[in-house]
């Protein structure tokens, strides 16, 4: 299978009548801003990261509309108030660790297959047609196929009351503590 096709942002707005239309058509190049320390990238990503293309986000919920058609987004893991939309490819081999962030992650496979596994030791295939609700719980994906897997994310801010996975595979910034 050849790679992927980069992803397109196509996002529409209103003229002066308030009709719609395409404001912005551009292909997404992945991000070169993951907003995580060297330290979590060199252990969570032995190999390197994998190709996140950050398509849409914004720092607090809700919108204000109109939004700026040209605004580019972060590429930031969203705050607790915040979200971002991103497609991410990996690569055939791509081994993940364990780790976990305070958001709801809503997944969803466009090409490919990983394997999905939780750190009570649970797996499952995650292919095209599947949608995974990730409620902010460790978790690790593996490529095992020749091909890359190329995942649709919505990346929803939370804020966590009640039991943490373990502090040291937290994927981001932990708040200060007492």
């Amino acid at each position: 299978m050849a790679e992927p096709r980069r992803p397109r942002r196509i996002v529409t707005g209103l003229d002066d009548r308030g009709r719609s239309l395409l404001v912005r058509v551009d292909e997404v190049p992945p991000s070169t801003r993951l907003n995580i320390s060297e330290e979590t990238v060199a252990r969570s990503y032995p190999h390197g990261p994998p190709a996140v293309h950050a398509i849409w986000s914004c720092d607090e919920l809700p919108f204000e509309l109109p939004v700026d058609p040209a605004a580019v987004p972060s590429g930031a893991h969203p705050g607790p108030l915040g979200m971002r939309v991103s497609v991410t490819v990996f690569p055939p081999g791509w081994q993940g660790e364990m780790f976990w962030s305070d958001r709801v992650d809503v997944l969803w496979m466009m090409a490919g297959e990983l394997r999905y596994v939780t750190d009570s030791g649970e797996e499952i295939a995650f292919g095209p047609g599947d949608i995974l609700i990730q409620n902010g719980t460790n978790k690790a994906f593996f490529n095992d196929r020749d091909e890359p897997a190329q995942m649709g994310c919505v990346m929803l801010g939370a804020v966590r009351r009640g039991r943490t996975p373990p502090e040291h595979q937290f994927h981001g910034h932990l708040p200060p503590g007492p």
